[in-house]
This record gives C-alpha cells, sequence and structure tokens, in this order.
C-alpha cells in the first residue's frame, strides 16, 4: 500500500515538469453505504477530504487533471427496535482511503474566469483497519481496493497567476468497498471542495 501510494506521488511530481497549475482541494464529503439485499448504514455522515494536484496538457477546449488525497466513506444507521442501550441501536462507521484520480475535463472559460465539467478513473486504496467492529457487521471485511469513476464539475477565477475555484464531484462506484460471503457494500460520495492553485507558466 505504501508503495502504491509512493508510486502515485511520484507520478504527479513528474508531471508537473509539463503542467501548468498545481494546486490544494480542501473540502469536506458526504457518503452512506447501501447493500442489494438490506438497508445498512445508509444514513449520509460528513468528513473532511483533501487533495493535492495537478492540470496539464491545457488546451483551448479542454485539459487533465490528477489529484491524490485523502477521504473519509462510511455511513451510520439507528435501529429503532432496540433499546438504547444496546450496542446495535446506534452504529456509525467509516474507512479512511487514500485517494487518486485522473479527470479530462472541458472547459468553457474567458480570459481569467470559466466552468468545466469533467469525468475519469479514480482508485481508493485502504488506509485504515478493515473491521467494521459492530457486532452487527463483523462478518463483513473491507476491500483493500475500490474503483471507479469520479465525475465533476465547477468554476475557476484566474488572478494573475493565482487560480481561485470551487468543485463539486461525485464518485460512481464500481467495485465493492466491503464483502462478507453472502452480501456486499458499495457506496454514495459527494465532494464540495474549494481549490487554490499557481500557474508554473
Amino acid at each position: 500500500m505504501k508503495t502504491t501510494i509512493l508510486f502515485f506521488s511520484c507520478f504527479l511530481l513528474m508531471k508537473t515538469s509539463y503542467s501548468q497549475t498545481i494546486k490544494i482541494d480542501n473540502g469536506f464529503s458526504i457518503t452512506n453505504l447501501k447493500t442489494k439485499k438490506f438497508d445498512a448504514l445508509h444514513t449520509d455522515i460528513s468528513s473532511y477530504c483533501g487533495f493535492i494536484g495537478i492540470d496539464y496538457f491545457n488546451k483551448k477546449r479542454f485539459y487533465l487533471s490528477s489529484e491524490i488525497g485523502y477521504i473519509r466513506i462510511g455511513g451510520k444507521e439507528t435501529n429503532e427496535s432496540l433499546p438504547a442501550t444496546d450496542s446495535a441501536y446506534k452504529v456509525f462507521k467509516s474507512f479512511s482511503y487514500g485517494h487518486v484520480n485522473t479527470t479530462f475535463r472541458i472547459q468553457d472559460n474567458s480570459k481569467n474566469s470559466g466552468v468545466y465539467l469533467g469525468i475519469g478513473p479514480y482508485l481508493n486504496i485502504l488506509l485504515s483497519s478493515n473491521k467494521f467492529q459492530s457486532p452487527n457487521y463483523n462478518s463483513y471485511t473491507a476491500q483493500k481496493l475500490n474503483f471507479g469513476f469520479k465525475t465533476e464539475a465547477g468554476y475557476v477565477v484566474s488572478l494573475n497567476k493565482i487560480k481561485l475555484g470551487l468543485n463539486g464531484a461525485y464518485l460512481i462506484n464500481i467495485s465493492p468497498m466491503a464483502k462478507s460471503a453472502y452480501n456486499s457494500f458499495t457506496y454514495k460520495a459527494f465532494i464540495g471542495s474549494l481549490t487554490i492553485g499557481y500557474k508554473l507558466n
């Protein structure tokens, strides 16, 4: 896992040689979990998330954006049929991930500002324990990797060499994030963040 994170860190550093903007994104994620067989941990939780990245191969109408960062994914539930003193009455669970993505962004911009739409693959790398640590779900194990597609929309303003922006994203989960012998968890994840970047050329 550490080797994988190091590889992507080196990838981003090498790309800065060809990039036009280096950037930092800080924001929050809203996530919940779901299964095909029953409702579980389906209530939203919110968490901090942060990314560093680069925008490169910038053309008039499109460019590429790559990021590496941190995100928490999970959910919560309340079982009203149980007494409030029961350990299964309220369940909250989240997992920490290293996150990497590359998106293809279509832009419609004027000289100093503009909007964009993007889509591209992402990979989550588990950083925390893979156990649910709940009697409700002790048969489930979180997977070390899960992946899917990131869809996003944003707005960017350029102030000389400084770029400021807003970004909203939704992660389309393809692979399960946790499994048992008979069932699996996937998730929904929305991300909102503020971007500050510096143009290298």
